[in-house]
């Protein structure tokens, strides 16, 4: 299950990415650089599957995102951040819509949850984790991943 979860969740980003923020994520090289004045934005979702899809990004990609979304450059850090999670929310709901599909399940999925990350203390573990993609979105550095309740 995880290994499609992740599979679908690398499709929808870029697919959100590109069609909500004109965003065009390709994967990065390493070694992996941690973003600058980044957070870990969360979306659970259960029913049959059950799990968190999970994004550390730079608050400065919420910023471009949400420029490109309403198209000027006057947005505030409210904004950016809101960017970012509705990014994850689009993606977030695209991967279970891909996934249920298959598997027929129906599953809720939560509101987007955001908070500060560490990256000194949480990067290694984030990007060493299964599934764990990491990618470049114009000049950001991205990583994502599906984690399972179970």
């Amino acid at each position: 299950m995880l290994e499609a979860l992740n599979q679908f969740a690398l499709e929808s980003l870029a697919d959100s990415f590109e069609t909500m923020a004109f965003m065009s994520p390709n994967l990065a090289e390493e070694p992996y650089e941690p973003p600058t004045n980044a957070v870990l934005l969360s979306l659970k979702f259960a029913n049959g599957s059950c799990g968190t899809v999970e994004m550390v990004a730079s608050r400065n990609l919420g910023k471009v995102a949400a420029s490109n979304m309403l198209g000027d450059d006057l947005q505030s850090p409210a904004q950016h951040d809101d960017a970012l999670k509705e990014l994850l929310n689009i993606f977030g709901g695209l991967m279970l819509r891909r996934w249920t599909s298959q598997s027929r399940e129906t599953i809720r999925m939560s509101l987007p949850q955001m908070r500060e990350f560490d990256t000194l203390a949480e990067w290694s573990a984030f990007i060493a984790s299964p599934g764990t993609t990491v990618l470049n979105v114009e000049g950001n550095v991205v990583a994502m991943r599906v984690r399972s309740c179970g």
